[in-house]
């Protein structure tokens, strides 16, 4: 989160009201923000949806639905504060991570950052449900939640391979011990975990396995690391041309 020195005050006028607020630097400009035709009451209500830890950013969307572009600065104020409780990262858990779907809508909307774009639909197509069997209530319009299941196509049909070959190691002898654990210390785990369509999740634990306590080679070891490393920036990288 940032600290207080990367923080500026900005000046918000809505009517006879006059609201400061603090906001990343460089989100507005050294002028105050007019908000011409949009009550007072509304300006309120997004700034203090913004104060709890986890933000209500379902009210921020409310306010947009109902004052359309002319409350585009909140917007701005709203997404350039998930830009600040975003973790750095580029995954992360639990519930108190509700108010990404929300996120994600008025971050698709805005077309903000490639790299905050692509922390929020990471996020929201590997935590929530989106199999066509499978009913759940979302905060997300049509269009989102059908590009979620494509994203979630993508990412299985991207990961199946590699989740399920055991990979090759340069010495013969680790090749085999890999290949002969890599049911039950890999895939029968992600199979647990939902690890299918959760590769950075699955590549991490991956990582996490003591290969060499298996009887792999120190520089075999080392290899394989490296390699899912790579592997991890590739679905990265292809996670943004996914979702553009």
């Amino acid at each position: 989160m940032s600290g207080k020195s990367d923080l500026s005050n900005v000046v918000l006028q809505a009517g006879a009201r006059t609201f400061r607020v603090q906001v990343p630097r460089g989100t507005f400009g050294a002028s105050p923000i007019q908000l011409a035709d949009v009550e007072p009451k509304d300006v309120e209500l997004v700034i203090d949806s913004l104060k709890p830890i986890i933000p209500r950013l379902d009210i921020v969307r409310q306010v947009v639905d109902a004052n359309g572009e002319r409350v585009l600065p909140l917007v701005m104020l709203a997404l350039a504060h998930v830009e600040t409780i975003l973790p750095a990262g580029r995954t992360f858990e639990g519930s108190s991570h509700d108010w990404t779907e929300d996120a994600l809508v008025l971050a698709v909307q805005q077309r903000t950052s490639l790299e905050m774009r692509k922390k929020l639909w990471y996020h929201v197509v590997t935590t929530r449900e989106f199999h066509d069997d499978v009913v759940e209530t979302h905060s997300l319009p049509k269009d989102l939640r059908t590009k979620c299941k494509s994203l979630l196509d993508n990412i299985i049909a991207d990961f199946t391979a590699l989740l399920f070959t055991p990979p090759p190691a340069s010495h013969m002898e680790c090749t085999d011990v890999i290949a002969d654990s890599w049911m039950s210390e890999v895939i029968s785990p992600a199979l647990a975990n939902d690890g299918v369509y959760r590769p950075l999740e699955s590549l991490d634990a991956m990582k996490q396995v003591d290969w060499k306590g298996l009887g792999v080679c120190d520089s075999c070891v080392k290899g394989k690391h490296e390699e899912w490393d790579v592997e991890a920036d590739e679905v990265w990288r292809k996670l943004g041309g996914w979702i553009e």
